[in-house]
């Protein structure tokens, strides 16, 4: 399922902004600190919870200049049209998690039913 225990996140982009969750899809290159075992890993965070994906759910390639652009967000797969399509649904939703301070369990689940 993708879930982890606490970790230290280093943020960039529109997640900079976002407020303490309990959940929420976060991408990123999780690393831990060779002598400090006992700490919790860092999470270098990507500027969106989105991640591009060149294979489809059958595991071929997708060919850029015919297939969609698909993204996963968290276990969740999402198809775009295309490239710039996929970045603006990606940096909008950071930015709503970001705006939303009420909410503390982010599911992207739920996009597949409201996906563009």
């Amino acid at each position: 399922e993708g879930l982890s225990n606490p970790v230290q996140v280093i943020p960039h982009g529109a997640i900079a902004s976002w407020s303490s969750k309990e959940r929420v899809p976060i991408a990123g290159f999780l690393c831990m600190e060779q002598e400090l075992s006992d700490s919790a890993p860092v999470l270098h965070a990507t500027p969106t919870p989105c991640v591009p994906t060149t294979f489809d759910a059958e595991g071929n390639a997708l060919n850029p200049l015919l297939d969609p652009y698909e993204v996963f967000i968290g276990s969740t797969r999402i198809a775009f049209q295309n490239k710039e399509k996929a970045e603006r649904f990606c940096l909008a939703y950071a930015q709503e998690i970001a705006r939303d301070l009420g909410t503390l369990v982010w599911d992207a689940e739920d996009l597949r039913r409201s996906s563009p």
